[in-house]
């Protein structure tokens, strides 16, 4: 609980959002997001895990004037990310004082995984067994298998009305469920593009551009 008599207080600004890009971000087509939150600390530590445990230990949602706080999802989500570890700022002053903790939506980690399946190793639960994709697949179900990885559980909305001549093209037609490609062709060489690569050259034809919003990707 926070602003109570007995716990936690929040500064001026308790939470910040993000989303934009800025500098070289401005060549990429996946834009990604983040919060940040500022929390006043009584007790010195309390709130150590955020910043020394595992990414993806906490999940963070945030909620549009929720009418009810015990049960929130009825209300429009607005953002849903992990926590980051490496980014959380502890000033260390004397007490009480304001530590910062940043959730992203993990689509800037999207350059650190590869295009491959990926499963645990029946005879070795510490190894991964990787193996490359084969076929045509329809973007849709790329794009998908991409953002899986993330761990978000997020639906994805296509916003795209570029079709090919020979698609159906009413209102409720999606080009991205209609468009296929040869998985092939993300193995140059044998080796696998990682997933922001796989997904720029999704996007690229249809100048598309990739974000997150409340429980779905865009």
């Amino acid at each position: 609980a926070v602003n109570t008599s007995s716990d936690e207080t929040l500064p001026a600004e308790p939470l910040v959002y993000s989303r934009g890009k800025t500098g070289t971000q401005f060549s990429t087509r996946i834009d990604d997001s983040s919060v940040v939150i500022g929390i006043r600390q009584k007790t010195a530590d309390k709130f150590e895990a955020l910043y020394s445990q595992a990414e993806k230990k906490f999940l963070l949602e945030w909620y549009r004037n929720p009418a009810d706080l015990a049960n929130p999802v009825a209300s429009e989500l607005y953002f849903k990310g992990f926590n980051t570890p490496s980014l959380g700022d502890e000033s260390y002053q004397a007490l009480p004082y304001v530590s910062y903790f940043t959730f992203t939506d993990k689509l800037s980690d999207l350059d650190g995984f590869d295009f491959n399946n990926e499963y645990e190793d029946p005879n070795d639960e510490n190894k991964l067994i990787t193996t490359s994709l084969k076929g045509s697949l329809a973007i849709i179900d790329i794009l998908a298998f991409c953002l899986n990885k993330l761990g978000l559980d997020k639906g994805i909305r296509v916003g795209v009305n570029i079709f090919a001549s020979t698609f159906d093209q009413a209102l409720t037609d999606d080009p991205f469920l209609q468009t296929f490609v040869n998985v092939n062709t993300y193995y140059p060489g044998g080796a696998a593009l990682t997933c922001k690569e796989v997904i720029e050259r999704i996007l690229m034809p249809f100048q598309a551009t990739l974000f997150s919003w409340g429980g779905y990707y865009y």
